[in-house]
């Protein structure tokens, strides 16, 4: 019997933005964006925590970058409390982000710097922009280790869906137990492709965004999920086929 839900993603999972009403000024909107009760409750992970009666274990941040996640995990998957935990109990939500962030260690500030690429851009983050990213090569390492993360799952018996989030990546080989439709916003919005990369930087970079704020499905601020807009995620993957082959008890 499932009991523990644990989540991996970014300020879509976390559930950034969750607590905004209609006309809500931008000052207004700051207050409350990163409210840890609000998006606990209103995202989608806590919904879904709601609806299927588990605890919602979560590591995903707002801004976070893939490899951020993979820290977490590898962390919290080597750590006393997991190791000590009934592996059956557990199902994995681990949504993807943008390619275009990433994480290093400071030793300037003693800890893990996580940034994005096109945000606030400092001059080591141009840097690795120009020298270093590549997106083909990136979704390429994503590939591996999803599929590495998958055969760990397997290995303890712990359910996993992977959920691109609001970018549909060409993967270069097949992933098991990847939510079927495609990418979050790209289901949201009806199917509406987009010809961009969305970067998710509160920047309207993507045409599916006017689409989705004229049905109050994510706010004109950020462009983040509303409550509405939460509750359309959640349809999604109780409706998708590779939540359908979770079993639960």
């Amino acid at each position: 019997m499932l009991k523990k839900l644990i989540t991996f993603g970014c300020s879509w999972t976390y559930g950034i933005g969750v607590g905004y009403t209609d006309s809500m000024t931008k000052k207004e909107y700051d207050k409350i964006n990163n409210d840890k009760t609000i998006n606990d409750e209103f995202s989608f992970r806590g919904i879904l925590s709601k609806k299927l009666n588990l605890k919602n274990l979560n590591f995903s941040h707002g801004s976070s970058s893939n490899q951020r996640q993979f820290r977490f995990a590898r962390e919290y998957f080597t750590s006393d409390e997991f190791i000590s935990s009934n592996k059956d109990e557990i199902l994995v939500i681990w949504c993807i982000t943008s390619t275009a962030r990433n994480e290093f260690w400071s030793n300037l500030n003693n800890d893990y710097l996580n940034f994005k690429y096109d945000v606030n851009p400092s001059k080591l983050s141009m840097m690795l922009l120009k020298e270093t990213y590549d997106h083909d090569q990136e979704v390429k390492t994503l590939t591996e280790n999803i599929l590495i993360w998958n055969q760990f799952f397997k290995s303890y018996g712990i359910q996993n869906i992977w959920v691109d989030t609001f970018n549909t990546h060409k993967y270069t080989k097949h992933i098991p137990n990847l939510l079927d439709g495609g990418d979050l916003m790209t289901q949201m919005s009806d199917g509406i492709t987009s010809d961009s990369y969305h970067m998710s930087s509160w920047v309207d970079d993507d045409k599916r965004a006017k689409y989705l704020i004229n049905k109050g499905l994510i706010n004109p601020i950020s462009l983040h999920p509303t409550k509405l807009g939460h509750q359309k995620i959640t349809e999604i993957i109780l409706k998708s086929k590779v939540f359908k082959g979770i079993k639960n008890g």
